[in-house]
């Protein structure tokens, strides 16, 4: 189980370092915005290599897996939802006629809400229990 966690959580981050090095590899050509078969391989390829970076740090180095632990439990969770709920919220805040278009869309502002109500629990449960299990 715990080598699935891992790999999740080096999969995560290691797709947004394989973007960044992806971004900055092609930036300013057409490889970036259309496709072509050296963007797909080289984002096939970056992918992969970022993620057995990730899981040998992961599995090799024990406070390394710890650390992973922390920081998906800080950061990915508001990555994931936390950030996706409060976007969602602005947006229709911003394009619908404000607390009015809130009101008029109550499922999607519900929605939105258990969202970042989800990311919040997600980064203190998993923050908690990521520091209790090293230190106990």
């Amino acid at each position: 189980m715990h080598l699935l966690i891992y790999f999740s959580a080096g999969g995560l981050y290691s797709h947004t370092a394989a973007k960044l090095i992806f971004v900055r590899l092609f930036r300013h050509s057409r490889h970036i915005y259309s496709h072509t078969l050296i963007g797909w391989a080289t984002w096939v390829i970056l992918c992969f290599l970022m993620t057995t970076v990730a899981f040998i740090l992961a599995v090799a180095v024990p406070i390394f897996s710890y650390l992973i632990g922390i920081a998906a439990a800080l950061f990915a969770s508001w990555y994931t939802y936390g950030i996706a709920g409060f976007f969602w919220l602005h947006d229709t805040y911003h394009t619908t006629g404000g607390r009015d278009g809130l009101r008029k869309h109550r499922a999607g502002t519900l929605l939105a809400i258990g969202t970042v109500l989800a990311g919040l629990f997600i980064c203190v449960a998993g923050t908690y229990v990521s520091i209790k299990v090293r230190y106990s």
